[in-house]
């Protein structure tokens, strides 16, 4: 579990080097209310962008906290990738 607490908080994902076939990313997460007395459940897919740092997790809104449940890398390239995630 990792737990986003600011609007500036995310999850970022890049590859060592070019793909083919990008890569499918899907996170899973609950957003709540500071007080943690409603969960909403969501998604996000999406999918890699080469070297480029892309946001796999969207950031909560003010107020809340957005809590990543899961989260899924497939290569469904040909090649090996280097796949690093960031917090």
């Amino acid at each position: 579990m990792i737990i986003l607490k600011n609007t500036t908080d995310s999850i970022v994902v890049s590859l060592g080097g070019s793909a083919t076939t990008e890569l499918p990313c899907a996170v899973s997460f609950r957003d709540t209310n500071a007080g943690a007395t409603i969960f909403q459940p969501d998604r996000k897919n999406t999918l890699t962008s080469d070297t480029d740092r892309v946001d796999i997790s969207g950031s909560p809104i003010s107020g809340q906290q957005r809590i990543i449940d899961y989260i899924s890398i497939y290569n469904s390239d040909n090649a090996s990738q280097t796949v690093t995630v960031e917090y």
